[in-house]
């Protein structure tokens, strides 16, 4: 669910069984092709998608196919999203870069408290540990110790479920703060893993040593 680079690897190299229900926010054309042929999702719940060039429309509105209750009416639900930082107690910006708004909300909340409220559900937020700043060509991290000053909180840290980057993935619900930030901080890139210690430590997350080892 969302644009960039997490969810477009994963759209075009998915096929899709056929009769396999998808709720699903924008989906591109890589993805169009491995859902089922023919005028519409065969249970009518997935949103725009774009197909061989052509747009097709599912007429489920957004207020069935986005609503949580609705989302958690399937068993074993999976939702995948993407942020563009979350800091080490697991809140999520995934629409501002600090005031400046860069995209909307979308289905970001409501799948993932959706997949939550499902009967073995599981909810992920996919990211890559760094991204380049366009701006100074600098490469940052996406696990940081705060957000940006004006930053959208996209998704509350008791929202947040699973987070994989490429060095891992980490279960945070029921996690004390001291647990979440030694969770992201194992996900992180290494070469920013000593900047988050060190803020770990300076608001006491981190007190004893043995509070940052497994």
């Amino acid at each position: 669910h969302g644009s960039g680079s997490p969810p477009e690897p994963n759209r075009s190299t998915a096929t899709w069984p056929q009769g396999l229900p998808m709720r699903a926010g924008p989906n591109s054309t890589a993805r169009a092709g491995g859902q089922n042929e023919g005028p519409g999702d065969p249970c009518g719940i997935s949103r725009p998608c774009v197909r061989s060039g052509a747009l097709y429309f599912y007429f489920a509105p957004v207020s069935i196919n986005n609503d949580p209750y609705n989302v958690a009416k399937n068993d074993n639900m999976i939702a995948v999203n993407s942020t563009l930082e979350i800091d080490i107690t697991g809140q999520c910006c995934s629409e501002s870069f600090g005031p400046v708004q860069y995209t909307a909300t979308g289905g970001q909340v409501d799948f993932t408290r959706g997949a939550y409220l499902s009967k073995g559900g599981k909810a992920f937020i996919a990211t890559h540990s760094t991204a380049k700043d366009s701006t100074t060509g600098e490469i940052v991290s996406k696990i940081v110790p705060t957000l940006r000053t004006g930053a959208t909180v996209t998704l509350t840290r008791t929202d947040v479920m699973y987070v994989a980057t490429e060095f891992g993935v980490v279960n945070l619900k029921g996690k004390s703060l001291r647990e979440r930030a030694k969770a992201l901080i194992s996900i992180a890139h290494p070469d920013f893993k000593g900047e988050l210690r060190n803020y770990a430590r300076q608001v006491k997350y981190f007190i004893l040593p043995e509070h940052e080892v497994d």
